[in-house]
């Protein structure tokens, strides 16, 4: 009987399952090694929950969807350096820049590199928030056509520069003013909740091993095993689901499209530090592109959005001439792509009193010139692999420089069907991809990498030869 007892007590033991769904993501592949690089974060956050009060009234937020606007800025990959703090950071900057503004569509991109570079960040060792916050007050950085990102595909820190770009002084922006709702001598929900309806916030947290493999839902740490500190923005709240929205800098492959909810309850400090930063209207920058695309071809018709009421133009220049300008309607710019050399180009829009924050497009009018190959150092392809392996690609842009639109590590089974894929955004002429053979059952497979390319208005993909390999996993 005492059997019997025991048997039914335990079969009926509430079982709490998680409330997120866990999977592979582009950083829970990554080797133990890389996976440092993801978590720059040097300031130590402490543990534990904000000071909660429950309320009869339940409120959200989320500013991707405030007045039935999108104000916040796509997502970033901080690739193969420690960055998140100068991602964080520029994320807020982006979001307050917008919604300073009042114009959801004016969704300028700023540049962290500039900003990891000129605060002394380190992609091996990290940075502060605090720094951070000091060096856009102090110094700014400059718009991401300016500087763009380079050291998420080469891991190596960059040398702050004077002349980043031309007229660098008129491009750079600096905040105001920093307040910071939540402190580590104390703080609450309601503070926090109450600066997020106004902007979004920095933050950090000790991040745990299975934050790696969020895919989706409200994320709470079903381990204790840390992976370091991190840095985030948060973007809103939900009483109903108890959590914190953010914004990441991990790419579009993990969590919900690059963003999550972390619960309340979640100990990992998430929103115990909070810095939040005033940019103040910026009037004369009341221009913006509507989706731009990046990979240009033909003749283009591309959208604005505007407060002028007349004398818009279009301005497309290299890096030294300006090439082309072409007067524009209040609606579109309508300009012939052809009527330029295939390369790299900036692109910006002007009045009599305003300007856009520059923007960077790839104009490829010609057969790409990209050749992708497996490098000369690979590893040992005919013995059987197992655990996690570091494949080595060589990528060539030709004299254009344009660089792929992604490149992508596929393996096929014995029938053609593919039985993994990653994609890769972060380039440079030698890189290694990281494959976790777990990812697949043992047997026999191909592998080959994919670059996937834009050309006359078309993607093209351009593939390097397979190679065979045998998987065994124990």
């Amino acid at each position: 009987m005492k059997l019997f007892f025991i048997l039914f007590f335990a079969i009926n033991i509430p079982v709490f399952a998680q409330s997120w769904e866990r999977g592979e993501t582009s950083v829970s592949r990554l080797s133990p090694s890389a996976r440092k690089n993801l978590f720059g974060n040097k300031l130590i956050t402490p543990e534990g929950t904000l000071k909660y009060s429950e309320s009869a009234v339940k409120e959200k937020w989320d500013w991707r969807n405030v007045d039935g606007q999108n104000w916040i800025t796509p997502i970033s990959d901080q690739g193969n350096c420690g960055s998140c703090v100068a991602f964080a950071s520029v994320a807020v900057l982006e979001g307050q820049y917008t919604i300073d503004s009042k114009l959801s569509w004016l969704k300028a991109q700023f540049s962290p590199q500039m900003l990891f570079d000129c605060g002394k960040g380190s992609c091996r060792v990290g940075w502060l928030p605090e720094w951070a916050a000091y060096q856009l007050k102090s110094g700014g950085t400059v718009d991401l056509a300016c500087a763009p990102y380079l050291s998420g595909a080469t891991g190596e820190n960059g040398l702050c520069q004077e002349n980043y770009c031309e007229n660098q002084a008129d491009r750079t922006i600096r905040i105001k003013s920093i307040s910071t709702p939540s402190t580590r001598f104390g703080g609450s929900d309601k503070k926090v909740k109450e600066a997020l309806k106004h902007g979004p916030l920095l933050t950090t947290m000790n991040a745990r091993e299975d934050f790696l493999y969020y895919k989706g839902g409200v994320y709470k740490a079903t381990t204790s095993k840390k992976a370091g500190g991190h840095a985030v923005a948060i973007i809103g709240f939900d009483d109903e689901k108890k959590a914190w929205l953010i914004k990441n800098s991990w790419g579009e492959d993990w969590g919900e499209s690059g963003y999550g909810w972390v619960a309340y309850s979640d100990k990992s400090g998430i929103g115990n530090l909070t810095w939040k930063f005033e940019v103040g209207s910026e009037g004369n920058k009341q221009l913006a592109f509507k989706d731009l695309n990046t990979y240009l071809s033909g003749k283009m018709s591309l959208e604005i959005n505007t407060t002028a009421e007349h004398n818009v133009r279009l301005e497309i220049k290299s890096i030294h001439n300006n090439l082309l300008a072409v007067n524009c309607d209040l609606k579109k710019c309508i300009f012939d792509s052809t009527l330029l050399p295939d390369g790299k180009y900036e692109v910006q829009l002007l009045t009599d009193s305003q300007t856009s924050v520059p923007a960077v497009v790839y104009i490829s009018n010609e057969i790409s010139e990209t050749e992708i190959d497996w490098s000369d150092d690979l590893i040992d392809l005919t013995k059987p692999l197992s655990g996690r392996i570091e494949l080595g690609v060589t990528l060539k842009t030709g004299v254009s420089k344009i660089p792929p639109k992604v490149i992508s590590l596929v393996v096929t089974d014995s029938s053609g069907d593919i039985a993994y894929r990653s994609n890769d955004s972060n380039f440079s002429e030698k890189m290694k991809i990281g494959f976790r053979t777990q990812n697949v059952k043992n047997g026999n497979y191909n592998i080959h990498f994919i670059s996937e390319v834009f050309e006359r208005g078309k993607t093209r993909y351009i593939s390097t030869n397979s190679i065979p390999v045998s998987i065994y996993n124990r």
